[in-house]
C-alpha cells in the first residue's frame, strides 16, 4: 500500500469546510428568500461548530468580542465556550 501525499489530507479538509459554508449560507438564503428571519449569528454558531477544531476556537474568541460585535452576534457564540469540554491530556501533547 502506497502512502497518501498530504496535499489529499489538506483538499479533503478544505472541500468539507466549503461544504458546510454552502450549507450555511444556502440554508440563509433561502430563509430571505421565504422572508423568514434569518437567524444569521446562530447559523454562525452552527456552522463554526460544525466545522469545528479551530474554527470553535474562533467561535470563543468572537463571543469575547462583545464591544466590536453586536450582542445577537456574540451571545449565541459564547455558548462555544462551555460547550466543548477540554482535549484530553494524551490528545493535547500529541500536538506538542
Amino acid at each position: 500500500m502506497t502512502p497518501r501525499h498530504p496535499a489529499f489530507d489538506y483538499l479533503q479538509r478544505l472541500f468539507q469546510i466549503m461544504r458546510i459554508v454552502t450549507r450555511q449560507l444556502s440554508l440563509l438564503a433561502v430563509r430571505r428568500w421565504r422572508k423568514q428571519p434569518t437567524l444569521g449569528h446562530l447559523l454562525l454558531r452552527d456552522g463554526l461548530e460544525q466545522i469545528g477544531g479551530t474554527f470553535v476556537k474562533l467561535g470563543q474568541i468572537l463571543s469575547l468580542q462583545i464591544d466590536t460585535l453586536p450582542a445577537n452576534i456574540a451571545t449565541p457564540c459564547s455558548r462555544s465556550s462551555t460547550a466543548f469540554p477540554p482535549a484530553a491530556p494524551k490528545r493535547s501533547s500529541a500536538f506538542s
